[in-house]
């Protein structure tokens, strides 16, 4: 859906907004011996098809400090089994809405715009997945100091050990392999992603120059996001990977 309105408009001054909304949905209606594929553990009947497919944690033990999953009989284990106990479609990927939100405004040689994305989601965030394990050439996310390290203690992130016969070290592993819930998150976000104001010299004082016309420009991407997102940033949810950048570019444009 798109949404046009001229706010304002006279001689000197003008106004414009554009608003757009798209409503993405699709569902997987057959498949015919998908049980027996090599694809069973990536779509199901019914649902959408950008589903994820993992572990359902159901949290961390406050005694023992490790993972607690479900299993298909309804059971808690430390040690699910594969492929058994994997859930699919423990998230729906697809965006629930996405869009944008534009504004054009003029008065007399000055023009300014501003363009804000948004988007409803969820995503992965490899941050509560404890991707970044240490011993690794990563540095460690501030949420890993929220880890369990006492009998007592509640949190969504399990223990740390150094050995590799840890129960903790297994259930991490299963974890981070396969897939598991608790790396789903809230990945919906505001993101200011263009600003321009320009300024066109008056005719005048260009001829008197022997220029056709002046303008100065001033531009600016992602300038600044509003999110609740867990990780580097909720477009790419890439953890060790640079999000989009921040930019600001200044610059004349001359006419002859």
């Amino acid at each position: 859906m798109e949404f046009n309105s001229v706010n304002i408009k006279s001689s000197a001054f003008s106004w414009m907004t554009t608003l757009t909304f798209s409503f993405p949905d699709n569902k997987l209606v057959s498949f015919p011996g998908l049980s027996t594929s090599s694809y069973k553990s990536d779509y199901k009947v019914g649902l959408p098809l950008n589903i994820a497919t993992g572990f359902k944690i159901l949290g961390v033990d406050p005694q023992t400090g490790v993972y607690q999953f479900a299993s298909k009989d309804g059971s808690i284990t430390n040690l699910p089994t594969y492929p058994d106990d994997l859930y699919v479609g423990i998230a729906n990927l697809d965006p629930k809405f996405y869009g944008g939100f534009q504004n054009k405004i003029n008065f007399k040689a000055f023009s300014f715009e501003f363009f804000f994305e948004f988007r409803k989601q969820k995503g992965f965030s490899y941050f509560l997945m404890n991707d970044a394990n240490p011993g690794t050439p990563y540095n460690q996310p501030k949420i890993l100091l929220q880890r369990w390290q006492k009998p007592g203690d509640k949190t969504e992130i399990e223990q740390f050990s150094q050995s590799y016969s840890n129960p903790a070290y297994l259930a991490y592993l299963y974890a981070n392999v396969y897939g598991a819930s608790n790396a789903i998150t809230d990945a919906s976000f505001i993101r200011l992603k263009n600003i321009a104001f320009s300024y066109e010299l008056p005719k005048k004082l260009a001829k008197k120059a022997g220029l056709a016309s002046v303008t100065f420009d001033l531009r600016a991407q992602n300038l600044f996001l509003i999110t609740k997102y867990q990780g580097t940033d909720p477009e790419t949810q890439a953890y060790g990977y640079l999000p989009p950048l921040k930019t600001i570019v200044g610059g004349i444009r001359i006419t002859f």
